[in-house]
C-alpha cells in the first residue's frame, strides 16, 4: 500500500486532528526545534514536525508507517483491560447503576464498560472510569521501553481513539515527565475526556486553560506546567487561551 502524507497547509476538516487554535498556541509557546511527546500520530504529527522534534505513540500500524520519515513513530499495540490483572482505571465517584450520575451520552459510555468494573464495586456501587468507555490502552511495556531515553518539553494526549479510550495515560501517569506542559484535546460536550480531566489535574494538583478554537473540532486545552502561576500563565498567553477551568456543558 503507498501511503501519502495530506498537504500540511490544508487544514483537514471534521476535527479529527490538531485543531488550529492548538497550534497557534503551540507554535507561540514552544520554541523551535523542542521535543514533543504525542499519543496518537496523524496528520498533526507532520504538522508538529515541521518545527519540531515529535516522538509519536501509534497502535494502528496505518498510521505508524505514514509518518516514519517525519517522526519518531513506534507501534505499540492495544493491551487490554480485564478484570484481574490489567483492570480498568476508575475515579473515586461511585454511584447506584438505577441513578445515573451523567447524562445519556456518557451514562451509555460507562454501561459500556461495565463489564470490567462490576469486581471493583464499593458498597454495591459501581466506579466511575477514569474514562467512560474505555476498553483498553497502548501495551505499557512498549510504551515505558520507548521512553527510557526520551526527553521531551510537551506530552498531547490525542490517542487512542474513543472507542478505545485514553485512560491509561492517568493509570501509568507515573511513566511520563508530568512537570512539564500537557495538552488534551477533545474537551467538548459529553465527550470521555471530560471526565478525565478532572481526574488527572487532581492528582497533579494543576489547573487546565481551554484554548480558542479556530478550526473544525478545535476543542483543546492545556495544563500549564508544575510549579507555574495559572492567572500569569494565562495573561502571557491570553490571545490563544479561553477560560481557566471550564466546566464541562453538562454540569
Amino acid at each position: 500500500m503507498e501511503y501519502k502524507l495530506r498537504n500540511p497547509n490544508e487544514w483537514p476538516s471534521g476535527g479529527m486532528c490538531l485543531g488550529r487554535g492548538m497550534w497557534e498556541f503551540i507554535r507561540a509557546y514552544l520554541p523551535d526545534n523542542s521535543n514533543i511527546l504525542e499519543l496518537g500520530a496523524g496528520w498533526g504529527t507532520q504538522k508538529l514536525s515541521e518545527n519540531y522534534n515529535v516522538y509519536s505513540i501509534e497502535d494502528n500500524p496505518d498510521w505508524v508507517t505514514p509518518y516514519l520519515n517525519v517522526a519518531d513513530v513506534v507501534h505499540a499495540p492495544i493491551k487490554p483491560y480485564d478484570t484481574d490483572d490489567y483492570t480498568i482505571p476508575i475515579t473515586d465517584i461511585y454511584f447506584d447503576e438505577d441513578k445515573p450520575i451523567y447524562p445519556s451520552v456518557l451514562s451509555q459510555d460507562i454501561q459500556n464498560s461495565k463489564h470490567l468494573l462490576v469486581n471493583l464495586k464499593k458498597d454495591n456501587k459501581l466506579p466511575v472510569p477514569i474514562y467512560p468507555g474505555d476498553r483498553g490502552w497502548y501495551n505499557p511495556d512498549v510504551v515505558k521501553a520507548f521512553l527510557s531515553d526520551k526527553e521531551y518539553d510537551m506530552i498531547i494526549v490525542d490517542g487512542p481513539n474513543g472507542f478505545i479510550g485514553r485512560g491509561g495515560f492517568y493509570k501509568h501517569i507515573d511513566m511520563f515527565d508530568t512537570d512539564n506542559l500537557i495538552v488534551i484535546d477533545d474537551f467538548y460536550g459529553q465527550r470521555p475526556e471530560t471526565v478525565m480531566v478532572q481526574a488527572i489535574v487532581k492528582k497533579l494538583g494543576r489547573d487546565y486553560i481551554s484554548v480558542f478554537g479556530k478550526s473544525d473540532g478545535d476543542h483543546g486545552l492545556v495544563i500549564p506546567p508544575a510549579g507555574v502561576d495559572t492567572q500569569e500563565f494565562y495573561e502571557k498567553y491570553s490571545k490563544y487561551l479561553k477560560e481557566i477551568n471550564p466546566k464541562p456543558s453538562y454540569v
